[in-house]
């Protein structure tokens, strides 16, 4: 966490990324800009398997329509305390923070951004217990966890892991803690490219866009569903009024040739 003045612009900048304006009705699952609890019922977890790190966008790229699998990472969000940039740290030293930190209660439930497999477990003086996480080419990193690291595995809350494991998007992987260099409860999370470090603010800006996007093509499908439904309807409805030809009866048809009561 940082001065009071640091988490003000942070809020600033991120309030401008991650408009008010978007409801839990537009975004599902609204982990970006809502600030209650987050239940496993109200989030589109999306389950990817092995091949799920392949879905993830270039970052350079980021087409809008690949971000939505993303899983904001924590369960109960509070505020901004300190974004990705240059910044004046907690030792009031100007330094480059590698990661965004998101304040929230101590204990509150931390979740894998995607899915991915666990590629170290952390405990520094800087980072605390923490750990990296690989999805393709893109690494994420979790700091100040509550909980310890023995024997080569991660202890936080109900949750232990090892390198190696393989967690889906939205799984649990620890709690919010107090470990390492940090004045309060908050979550460093942290997002590299190809080994290049990226601002996890512009993530979060590219999975609410997604979002957004689902949302506008669900609506647009069902719209175009129900338009085709009506007009199927009013097409039966015409052919069903439409006058049919008039068929005599064999009985009273006339053959040509004069019959008895012809002249």
């Amino acid at each position: 966490m940082n001065s009071q003045a640091s988490a003000i612009r942070a809020q600033v900048r991120l309030e401008q990324i991650c408009p008010r304006q978007i409801s839990l009705e537009q975004i599902i699952p609204a982990q970006i800009c809502f600030t209650s609890k987050i239940t496993p019922k109200r989030s589109l977890l999306l389950i990817l398997g092995l091949l799920g790190a392949l879905q993830l966008p270039a970052a350079s790229a980021q087409p809008v329509g690949a971000w939505h699998a993303g899983v904001f990472p924590v369960s109960e969000f509070l505020s901004y305390t300190s974004h990705y940039g240059s910044r004046i740290g907690p030792g009031g030293n100007a330094e480059w923070h590698h990661g965004l930190d998101i304040a929230a209660p101590l204990g509150t439930t931390i979740r894998s951004w995607w899915t991915g497999v666990v590629q170290d477990v952390i405990n520094d003086e800087s980072c605390g217990v923490g750990l990296v996480i690989r999805s393709g080419a893109y690494e994420h990193v979790y700091c100040h966890l509550a909980g310890r690291v023995e024997a080569g595995s991660l202890r936080s809350g109900p949750v232990t892991l090892v390198p190696g494991q393989w967690l889906r998007a939205g799984q649990p992987i620890g709690q919010v803690g107090l470990s390492g260099r940090t004045t309060g409860p908050h979550l460093h999370w942290g997002l590299r490219y190809q080994g290049s470090w990226l601002d996890p603010a512009r993530i979060l800006r590219a999975m609410v866009e997604s979002r957004r996007a689902l949302v506008e093509s669900r609506r647009a499908l069902v719209e175009r569903q129900r338009a085709s439904a009506q007009n199927q309807r009013r097409s039966r409805a015409v052919a069903q009024k439409a006058p049919t030809a008039l068929v005599l009866p064999h009985s009273v048809r006339w053959s040509g040739k004069p019959g008895p009561s012809q002249p």
